[in-house]
C-alpha cells in the first residue's frame, strides 16, 4: 500500500517515471491491489497509452466491481481506443451505482448520440432531467436531440421548444 500511496504522491508531483515505479512495485508486491491498478491506468492514459490503461482499469474494476472511479477510467480509455459500445456498458454500470453523477449522465447521452441510438438517448435524458432537474446541460442536451435528430420519430421540435422556454 505504501508503494502506491508513493505512487500517488509523486504522479500529483509530476514525476510519471517514478510514479509508473511505485505502482509497479505495488502490484509486485500485491496484484491484487486495486488502486495500484487504478494509478497505474491513470498514469498510462495520460500518457496515450489507452490499451495498457485499459488493461489495468479492467483489473481494478474486475478486482472491485463497484469502484466508479475505475469504471471511468475504463470508460475513457475504451473511448479512446474507439470501442465506444463497451464505453457505453461502463457508464450504464456507472449510473447505476451512482444516478447522482450528472457528468456520467451526459457522457452516456454522448455515447449513445454517437452509436446513433438518438431515441435510447432522447429517452435516457428524459429521465436524467426528472432526476436532474436544475441542471441545465442535460436540459440542452435534450432539447438538442429533439430539435436535430436525423431520426424523425425522434425529433419533436414542440417538445423542444416548450423544454427551451422553461
Amino acid at each position: 500500500g505504501l508503494h502506491n500511496w508513493l505512487g500517488s504522491a509523486l504522479m500529483m508531483t509530476g514525476d510519471t517515471r517514478g510514479a509508473g515505479e511505485e505502482f509497479s512495485e505495488a502490484l509486485r508486491l500485491d496484484p491484487e491491489l486495486e488502486l495500484a491498478h487504478l494509478g497505474l491506468g491513470a498514469l498510462l492514459s495520460a500518457s496515450g497509452r489507452y490499451s495498457e490503461a485499459a488493461d489495468s482499469f479492467a483489473m481494478a474494476v474486475e478486482l472491485q466491481p463497484n469502484s466508479v472511479q475505475a469504471r471511468l477510467g475504463l470508460t475513457d480509455a475504451l473511448r479512446a481506443l474507439g470501442r465506444v459500445e463497451e464505453a457505453l456498458v461502463q457508464l450504464e454500470r456507472v449510473v447505476e451505482l451512482d444516478p447522482s453523477f450528472v457528468d456520467v449522465w451526459m457522457a452516456r447521452a454522448i455515447v449513445l448520440i454517437q452509436l446513433g441510438r438518438y431515441r435510447e438517448a432522447r429517452d435516457m435524458l428524459s429521465q436524467a432531467t426528472l432526476i436532474h432537474r436544475d441542471h441545465p446541460g442535460l436540459a440542452d442536451l435534450l432539447i438538442r436531440i429533439l430539435a436535430a435528430a436525423p431520426d424523425d420519430s425522434v425529433r419533436d421540435g414542440v417538445r423542444a421548444l416548450v423544454l427551451m422556454q422553461e
